[in-house]
Formats: C-alpha cells, sequence, structure tokens
C-alpha cells in the first residue's frame, strides 16, 4: 500500500513540476535551439519565447534586417527555424503584447506590471537599459528571470 501511494504522490509531484514548467513563460524551453542562443543570445539576453505573444515574435523575426537598430538578418532557413520555435512557445497575447503594442518585450503588459515599481532603475549605468536583463537577474543568460542579483535589491530599495 506504502508503494501504491508513494508512487501516486511521485507521480503528482511529476505532472506538477512539468506544468510549471511549461507554463513558465520566464524560462527557455528544454527544445531551445542552438542557433537560437548563439545568433540571438550573442548580443542580447536569448529570451524566453514565453515573453512575447506568436504576432510580436512573427513581426521580430520580419524586421531582422532592421532589428532595433542592427541589421541581424539571418539565412531564411534558420530564420524559419526559431521563428516556428519562438511560435510555438510564445505567450499569451493578453499578457505578452498583441499587434496593439511595440514588438517589444519591455512594452507587453506583463513587463510594464512586473517592473513597474523599478523601472527608474533602468537609467542606473549599471543597468544602462530594461534589456540589460543579466545585470538584476542572475540567471538571464540561461533563460531564467526568477532570481534577482544583489544589485536589483540594492536598487529596489531605494526612494
Amino acid at each position: 500500500m506504502r508503494a501504491i501511494h508513494a508512487a501516486a504522490v511521485a507521480a503528482a509531484l511529476a505532472v506538477t513540476s512539468c506544468a510549471t514548467l511549461a507554463e513558465d513563460p520566464a524560462r527557455l524551453p528544454a527544445d531551445t535551439p542552438a542557433s537560437y542562443r548563439s545568433e540571438c543570445g550573442g548580443c542580447h539576453a536569448a529570451f524566453p519565447p514565453g515573453l512575447l505573444a506568436a504576432d510580436g515574435w512573427r513581426d521580430v523575426m520580419a524586421g531582422l534586417s532592421a532589428h532595433f537598430g542592427d541589421n541581424a538578418a539571418i539565412p531564411d532557413a534558420q530564420r524559419r527555424e526559431l521563428e516556428d520555435f519562438l511560435v510555438r512557445h510564445a505567450g499569451e497575447p493578453r499578457r505578452f503584447g498583441s499587434r496593439r503594442e511595440p514588438a517589444r518585450l519591455t512594452a507587453t503588459t506583463w513587463f510594464r506590471r512586473t517592473h513597474g515599481t523599478v523601472r527608474r532603475t533602468f537609467g542606473d549605468p549599471r543597468v544602462g537599459s530594461a534589456a540589460n536583463c543579466g545585470a538584476c537577474h542572475t540567471e538571464a543568460e540561461a533563460g531564467g528571470f526568477r532570481p534577482v542579483s544583489p544589485l536589483a535589491r540594492e536598487l529596489a530599495r531605494q526612494p
């Protein structure tokens, strides 16, 4: 009887853990292509695709030749592979943007809500901009945005 109970508890925990990971938009999925980390992560954090809605990712990928002031164009086959990955794991439009918002992570409803109290810190020279996730999120380069750095805690305490 104990073995059955233990197996049931283990199965419930595994399902809960998988569901939690699947629903966490602030993590890179397990099937993240290496090319996503190298191409996109070569210039900025390889943002988890769940942080922007599908329409936003389509817009970003369609405009790589003028990507926020840089030419980030990649071969078409690679662009399609990355766009498919991003769209497949995209966030909900209600929280993570829509065509009514710019295709910019820092302009999504979710980002503005979660960073509203610390927006003033983006101008700090140690941070530089809202796009420098690694300044405050210790696991940003690995696709994790939950843990925050000592700098983030320091800046959050400032008036």
